[in-house]
């Protein structure tokens, strides 16, 4: 029987025509999959929103369903501006697409060594995961 966590994961990503696989490994990354997380940058909830893109997205950061919903916009934002390079798109969803434009400008395809190594290892886990939950799924 399958975590319900990770079943409503499944059902909003697949709503929104988003990767599963993709989904549920970012909030392992982001919370190990813990819906009230609350680490002490502020950031909050499952997907670890910070309290400006609570605010945007019009959310309750510890309903797993409103702030999965939120990923998967601002997910979706990023690929779109990054023509669906998913290692950029993450990293844009913690620092910010204008920082991702920067640093690509700034290093070319050495872009990522740029940010901070738990940035760097997040896109890793992110993307690694994701292709071990694909094959679960």
């Amino acid at each position: 029987m399958r975590n319900p966590l990770v079943t409503m994961l499944v059902q909003v990503a697949e709503e929104r025509g988003y990767a599963p696989a993709l989904l549920i490994s970012q909030a392992w990354a982001d919370s190990r999959l813990t819906p009230c997380a609350n680490p002490t940058e502020g950031d909050v909830g499952l997907f670890r929103l910070s309290p400006v893109m609570v605010a945007r997205y019009h959310i309750d950061p510890l309903n797993p369903r409103e702030s999965a919903r939120a990923a998967v916009a601002i997910m979706q934002t990023m690929l779109t501006v990054f023509q669906g390079d998913a290692r950029k798109a993450l990293v844009a969803y913690k620092w910010g697409s204008k920082a991702v434009l920067e640093a690509v400008d700034e290093l070319g395809k050495e872009w990522l060594s740029l940010f901070p190594i738990h940035t760097q290892a997040y896109v890793e886990e992110v993307t690694l995961d994701a292709l071990l939950v694909s094959d679960l799924l």
